[in-house]
Parts: structure tokens; sequence; C-alpha cells
């Protein structure tokens, strides 16, 4: 975190020596301060760091959006990508920010009251209003911006599998994992009940799958490192349990 000190030799105008190594373009936010560009590279990315996602000016503490500082033309594109990730995962049950599909760029809802939000990155490169609904994250088809329902059939079923609460079990193969995952057959919607291995079994199509990696057929890494110390990484590579991330395309069951 920067201190108050270098603040206030930001406001005062003249740089000493200590602080030379920001003497890079200067920029002017719209509440028309000219401050450093590095300074600010440097204290948006601490501010993130930190798991803050909420910007101002160090001088008179005016509110920065986020889309202002992408235009700031301080960060690269791939910074711009890391930091959005970063703020996604600070903002993971914020309602009012998310990611659009189309450019993956964050948006945020202009209109509380609505589940579209509509992205002008996408909106002006394209010959029409472009927006997605907020509860699924795909792109909106209903007839109006202001309906409730976003036209998309599995809008309920991948809404609940984005923002699920993740099962929190130290020391249990399922800890991390989202609490409900869709079925790779049928994609029926099934959460575990906590108990017993990994494996479930669908109770539509009675399909049998590991509810931490999805697959048929996966051997835990506990298991296989107690059954075959040596050659676990040679012999079962195909057969790793690796945790899946959320499922982010479902089919309408």
């Amino acid at each position: 975190m920067f201190s108050m000190r270098w603040l206030r030799r930001l406001s005062a105008g003249p740089v000493d020596s200590d602080f030379q190594h920001f003497t890079a373009l200067k920029i002017r936010p719209s509440c028309g301060h000219v401050i450093d560009s590095s300074f600010t590279k440097a204290w948006v990315t601490s501010q993130l760091d930190q798991g803050d996602d909420e910007f101002f000016c160090p001088i008179c503490h005016v509110a920065w959006s986020w889309m202002e500082i992408k235009q700031l033309s301080v960060f690269t594109a791939e910074e711009i990508k890391a930091m959005e990730d970063k703020i996604a995962q600070i903002n993971s049950g914020n309602a009012l920010l998310k990611k659009c599909p189309g450019c993956k760029s964050l948006c945020s809802k202009e209109n509380p009251e609505t589940n579209s939000i509509i992205c002008r990155p996408c909106s002006t490169s394209q010959p029409k209003i472009f927006s997605f609904c907020s509860d699924c994250q795909q792109e909106w088809k209903g007839t109006s911006l202001q309906d409730d329902l976003c036209g998309n059939q599995n809008c309920y079923m991948l809404a609940c599998l984005l923002s699920c609460p993740l099962i929190r079990r130290p020391g249990s193969s399922l800890n991390g994992c989202p609490s409900f995952r869709a079925c790779p057959k049928c994609f029926c919607l099934i959460s575990h009940s906590l108990k017993g291995c990994t494996m479930v079994i669908c109770p539509r199509c009675e399909h049998h799958f590991c509810f931490r990696c999805l697959r048929i057929c996966c051997m835990i890494p506990d298991l296989m490192f107690y059954m075959y110390p040596e050659n676990m990484d040679i012999m079962f590579r195909e057969y790793w349990c690796i945790k899946a991330p959320r499922q982010t395309a479902v089919s309408f069951c």
C-alpha cells in the first residue's frame, strides 16, 4: 500500500529525488488532476492485490470507474485482462458487475431492476446493441431489455452453476468444488451428499461420474499415491482426478 507521504508529494506538485521513478507520462482523469501514469498504474495494481476494486483519485478522492481507468491508456491489453479477472473474482457475488460473454470485458448493470446488461464495447463494434443476462451470462434473447427473463431456456440451470457456493470441507476431495454439478450426459442438476466417495449417480439417466472431475473413471490423488507411490504419474496419468472448474455450458433438460 502507498503511504500518505507519497500522496502528499503527489498533490504538492514538485517531485523530489525519492520520487524520480514516477516521472513518466502524465494523465488527467475526469476529476481534472494531473497525475503521473506510472504512479496510477502501481496504485491501481496495489488496490487490486489487496482485494479492493474501488478506485478514486488519491488527491481529491473522487471515484474513478473501471471504464475510465481502462481509457487512460496506462495498462496493456494483457494487463487489463489479468486485472479484470481479479475484479471478476472479487465481485463473484455481485449481480451488478459481470463479464461479457462476447469480449470478456467487465460490464456494470445500468438498471438494477432488470437482468439485462449492455456491453458498450460489443455494441460499438456491432450493428446492434449487444446485451447479456446477468444470471446466466448468455446473450440476451428476450423481446425487451426490461423483461425479467432473458429468453434462454437453460438460464436457471447455468445461473445455478455459475453462482452456487463452493464446498468448504478441508481435507475432503470435494473441498473447493461447486456445490452443484450438471450431469455430463443429460445435464440434470446434482448436488453431493458430502458422504462417501466422490462418485455420484444421476437420478434421471443413472449415469455414473465423479463429482470432482466429472469423468466416468478416475482415481483421487491420495488413493493413487497410497496404492502406487512410484508409478502413479506414469501408469495412471489418464485417470488422474483433476478438479473440474465450474461448468459454463449446458443444454436444456
